[in-house]
Order: structure tokens, then C-alpha cells, then sequence
């Protein structure tokens, strides 16, 4: 029996690779115009509220996923500070 498998067109590895691209650069400019009207606090707060908002639906899906047990004890401030304080500055 042949499995009716359908490909990609070749074409479209190229395609995402351009959006991604545009998607990419497009922030840059972006920023550049916020910076002239707020300050880079309120601009960096913005994009990290976005980004939160981006990806609350993953953790809300996942969340047996991420979730430890009771063998591991670990608050997620301890764990964004060890992940900082473990990066030269």
C-alpha cells in the first residue's frame, strides 16, 4: 500500500526564511522610532509585556510540562536570578 503523503513545495523553506527575516527587522525600526518617544524603561517594559502575553498560552497548554514535583523546590524568582547572576556582566 503507498501512504499518500503530501510534501512542502520547495519553495516554502525560502518563503519563511524572508518573513522571518522582514518580521526581524521590522523590530529594529520599530524601536527606533520608540525610543524617541519614550524612555528605553517603558519601551523594554513593553516588549517584555508582549512577549509575556505571547507566551502564556504555551505554559497554560504544557503545564504538566513545566511543573517540578515535590522532589524539586524551586520559585521561579530564585530561578530567573540564578539564571542571571549565572552570566557575566
Amino acid at each position: 500500500m503507498s501512504k499518500n503523503i503530501s510534501t512542502p513545495p520547495a519553495a516554502l523553506p525560502t518563503i519563511t526564511l524572508i518573513i522571518a527575516t522582514l518580521l526581524w527587522s521590522s523590530s529594529f525600526i520599530g524601536l527606533k522610532i520608540a525610543f524617541t518617544s519614550f524612555s528605553p524603561f517603558v519601551v523594554i517594559f513593553g516588549r517584555m509585556i508582549v512577549a509575556t502575553c505571547c507566551l502564556i498560552p504555551f505554559v497554560i497548554v504544557k503545564r504538566s510540562y513545566f511543573s517540578l514535583g515535590r522532589d524539586h523546590h524551586c520559585h521561579p524568582a530564585a530561578a530567573g536570578d540564578a539564571f542571571c547572576c549565572g552570566f557575566p556582566q
